[in-house]
């Protein structure tokens, strides 16, 4: 004999709840003051695991008693819960140094619209952990003008396309913007 779900009165696929329910309160508790470390947690394992680093130095007890003993997280877990939790204004832990792995020392809280723009600007920079492809800038008589730390940011700098940068450094007439092309550290 099936059981009924003790929230919508459906068949309960789970214990005292259908699936739907049960989806349903999962989401909320990832989304309580109490859950959202947990949802938190899970995240700083997956991505450590993405960029090669070791798993967090810290347990899930360990994070959830810094997160509650830091004044902040109540004020901007207030502002998400209000604001109808806009996904910009997620209460998120950032890594100070981006080429380090999860530690005590290495977190900050903030929200996720902060952590992003963060990190925008350490990629924009140069100063994110990821790889980027240096280029050199010669004028047209072959003579170093600047290394620069990857394409993107040559473009940006020089306002010149950066795929028109990306060809010339692949090409043998390796001219863009009134400049020559090369890959700084070719292999």
């Amino acid at each position: 004999m099936n059981k009924e779900c003790k929230t919508c009165g459906n068949t309960a696929t789970d214990g005292n709840f259908c699936k739907q329910c049960r989806t349903e309160q999962a989401s909320n508790y990832l989304r309580s003051k109490e859950g959202l470390p947990t949802a938190i947690y899970k995240r700083q394992k997956s991505s450590s695991k993405k960029r090669g680093h070791i798993k967090p130095e810290y347990s899930l007890a360990e994070l959830k008693e810094w997160i509650f003993n830091n004044p902040l997280y109540s004020k901007l877990h207030e502002e998400w819960e209000q604001s109808g939790y806009a996904r910009w204004l997620t209460p998120s832990i950032n890594r100070l140094r981006d080429d380090e792995h999860y530690n005590m020392k290495n977190i900050e809280l903030m929200t996720w619209q902060q952590n992003s723009d963060i990190d925008r600007e350490r990629r924009k920079a140069g100063l994110s952990g990821r790889q980027h492809k240096r280029v050199i800038q010669k004028s047209l008589n072959g003579n170093v003008v600047k290394t620069h730390i990857s394409i993107s940011q040559a473009a940006r700098e020089l306002n010149i396309s950066s795929a028109s940068i990306s060809n010339a450094c692949r090409r043998t007439n390796n001219i863009a913007g009134d400049f020559m092309w090369e890959y700084a550290d070719v292999s």
